[in-house]
């Protein structure tokens, strides 16, 4: 299998861009790959952002993003990804966070489960 080439995306501005129709390849961990496993690619179907609802830009964490994504995988199926975008005090890009860990204040996480709770047709 070749190796695939990845792309970067900036997402430069007031908040990271949008990545429906965007491809995600989540590679296997080492064991699953010394077994043979491979990694799964799937199309990101839809979305759903919250800025941070009490952070300070001008902290010197920066500024944080979170997202739900509804992701619909080549092998079948759906799955629904967690995640956060960080931007650096002073930079003008974000930066892809991570995909499972989530750790912000109960107001902001609360609004991102209830907007994502909201796109009924995902569950």
């Amino acid at each position: 299998m070749p190796k695939r080439k990845r792309t970067p995306h900036q997402h430069l501005g007031a908040r990271p861009d949008s990545m429906i129709g965007k491809p995600v390849h989540f590679g296997p961990p080492g064991d699953v790959r010394a077994g043979g496993g491979t990694g799964s690619t799937g199309l990101v179907e839809d979305e759903v952002w919250v800025l941070d609802l009490e952070g300070d830009p001008g902290a010197p964490w920066g500024e944080y993003s979170f997202f739900a994504q509804r992701i619909r995988w080549e092998e079948g199926g759906y799955s629904i990804r967690l995640g956060y975008y960080r931007k650096r005090m002073g930079e003008k890009h974000w930066e892809f966070g991570s995909q499972t860990t989530v750790n912000s204040n109960p107001k902001t996480i609360r609004k991102l489960l209830e907007d994502t709770l909201g796109r009924r047709d995902w569950f």
